[in-house]
């Protein structure tokens, strides 16, 4: 098989395999958004792997998946904010993927993106649901963090085992 078939492949098997792990929900926000079984960083593995190209391809296909999945959808700029910037940012892994420690900073950094994106659409479209005692913009930023960075902390803990990091190093080698 050739490298570019095989980076092809590889891709979609790391889509579908992320998709799968979305619907595995450690925890679910009672207005959306959930912990999953690590398909935030299933997602950003072709980036990590491949680059730039097959990074952003990958997620945004992902991000058209989670659309498809279904959501509230209030406001067509919602589409954007929540689902295809939300999660084509992953492919952000890529311009960090030949540091050390790459694959930990480009996924804190993806997750920042995808926090701060889900946050300007909470503040935009669902600050009414902020308890008065809250700042709409202080709450938005806490309610999405919460799940995010809880996902992004069980990834952490997860690929930092010796096996995995040993293995995903190998791999990408």
């Amino acid at each position: 098989m050739n490298r570019e078939l095989r980076k092809f492949v590889v891709s979609a098997v790391f889509i579908a395999m992320a998709f799968v792990l979305s619907f595995i929900k450690i925890f679910r926000m009672p207005l959306g958004g959930s912990v999953t079984l690590f398909s935030m960083f299933i997602i950003s593995l072709p980036a990590y792997f491949y680059g730039v190209k097959y990074g952003f391809a990958s997620a945004f296909i992902y991000s058209l998946l989670q659309l498809l999945q279904g959501g509230t959808i209030i406001h067509p700029a919602q589409i954007f904010l929540d689902y295809i910037f939300a999660f084509t940012c992953f492919g952000v892994v890529a311009f960090f993927r030949d540091i050390k420690h790459g694959s930990y900073v480009g996924f804190l950094i993806a997750c920042m993106i995808r926090w701060l994106s889900s946050s300007i659409s909470g503040y935009i479209f669902f600050r009414e649901y902020a308890p008065e005692t809250w700042n709409p913009i202080l709450y938005t930023l806490a309610y999405n963090g919460g799940y995010i960075f809880a996902e992004y902390l069980i990834t952490i803990i997860f690929v930092s085992i010796p096996q995995v990091k040993n293995l995903l190093h190998k791999y990408k080698e």
